[in-house]
């Protein structure tokens, strides 16, 4: 798992949160959709679930060590993303923004190490 690679591609996503009130980071959110999605979960519940089967494994990366956020919070967090500042591809102008946003994360899994 390359930790650095993946902030370094969502690095120009910026957080609109008020620090003094963020209790999970906006990377912690990206990184348990990212890998949620990839092990198949299909909604926000089956991620939040995810991260609480993989907690103790998602805290040794570093990655919510304040426990796990609700599906609630996860799906608003994520909604709060402008998609005009995630990295561009050039093939996706005609898609929504909720394809756009998944493409993004299979690019990066696809992304070579």
């Amino acid at each position: 798992m390359c930790l650095d690679a993946f902030t370094e591609h969502f690095a120009s996503i910026e957080e609109l949160r008020q620090s003094a009130k963020v209790s999970y980071p906006l990377f912690d959110i990206m990184f348990i959709t990212l890998y949620g999605v990839i092990a198949g979960a299909e909604g926000w519940k089956e991620i939040q679930e995810y991260a609480e089967g993989h907690h103790n494994w998602f805290k040794k990366q570093g990655v919510l060590t304040e426990g796990v956020p609700v599906d609630d919070t996860i799906v608003r967090i994520i909604a709060r993303i402008n998609p005009i500042k995630l990295p561009k591809h050039p093939n996706l102008s005609n898609y929504s923004i909720s394809k756009v946003r998944l493409s993004l994360l299979m690019q990066w899994v696809a992304k070579p190490k």
